[in-house]
């Protein structure tokens, strides 16, 4: 691969800076320097320092590379993968949005997602497209929230809830997990309505029977799916007369795990 179609062809002000510096570093020859000194002094700044956009990309590329040789064991024709158009699309759309962020973890998840488009066989092209645009969008709390929903999160209410009201109740419950997070309310509400926009989970209204922890749940927003019988868990149910619950939908799980980091 060139490493050219993988350098972000607009200069960026960092790039530009750098730029700049470089330029008065070579022209220090006009203030008496000698040729030689000037030179060795661009050299070294050179190494030190450069261009932000390049330097990610390098990493960037470095890093890719170093995870798909871990599938040399575990996918056959590993090469073929590498070469089809599908995956070079990808992997250039992966890079033009990676090289904005600076975040270990987030540019870990554009890693991820690179490498788990070739194992993801069951994922559509235009789904992991699509899941790559949503990642550049996202942030790390988005994350984190998705990663609570992957198990049921419980909720109730006196009066029955609206569907506009749904976000209110899970931000209620996003909070008790991790109450540090009751400074940024308002971001947290923001963070739901940004997901709930993504429709990455469904809202059950939940019918417990008599004595059991069987629940009758049905889904009511995002699917016109009827009711079934489901086993959850639960060791304090809510005390309110309505109860529900939200978790991720197929597409929200599919999302998470495309850009998780896969053990197996």
């Amino acid at each position: 691969m060139n490493k050219d179609d993988y350098i972000p062809p607009v200069e960026g002000v960092e790039d530009k800076l750098h730029r700049v510096i470089r330029t008065v570093v070579s022209m220090s020859t006009l203030a008496g320097i000698p040729a030689e000194v000037s030179a060795g002094v661009l050299e070294n700044f050179n190494l030190l320092w450069k261009p932000p956009a390049e330097a990610r990309a390098e990493k960037w590329v470095n890093d890719v590379i170093f995870q798909l040789t871990t599938l040399s064991d575990k996918v056959e024709n590993l090469e073929h993968s590498l070469a089809s158009e599908e995956f070079q699309s990808l992997l250039i759309t992966a890079n033009q949005l990676v090289i904005k962020h600076h975040q270990k973890d987030k540019i870990k998840h554009f890693a991820n997602a690179v490498t788990n488009s070739i194992t993801a066989e069951s994922l559509s092209y235009d789904k992991k497209f699509m899941f790559l645009s949503i990642l550049d969008g996202l942030t790390l709390l988005h994350i984190k929230v998705l990663r609570l929903l992957q198990d049921f999160v419980i909720w109730g209410s006196d009066n029955e809830v609206t569907e506009g009201r749904f976000s209110h109740y899970l931000v209620r419950e996003i909070i008790k997990s991790d109450p540090e997070l009751v400074k940024e309310m308002q971001l947290v509400h923001k963070v739901i309505n940004d997901l709930e926009n993504h429709n990455f989970w469904f809202v059950y209204q939940l019918l417990f029977k008599p004595e059991t922890k069987v629940i009758r749940y049905g889904v009511i927003t995002n699917t016109d799916a009827g009711t079934i019988d489901l086993e959850i868990p639960i060791e304090e149910p809510p005390d309110k007369k309505y109860r529900y619950a939200s978790k991720l939908n197929k597409l929200g799980t599919d999302f998470l795990y495309f850009i998780e980091e896969r053990n197996g």
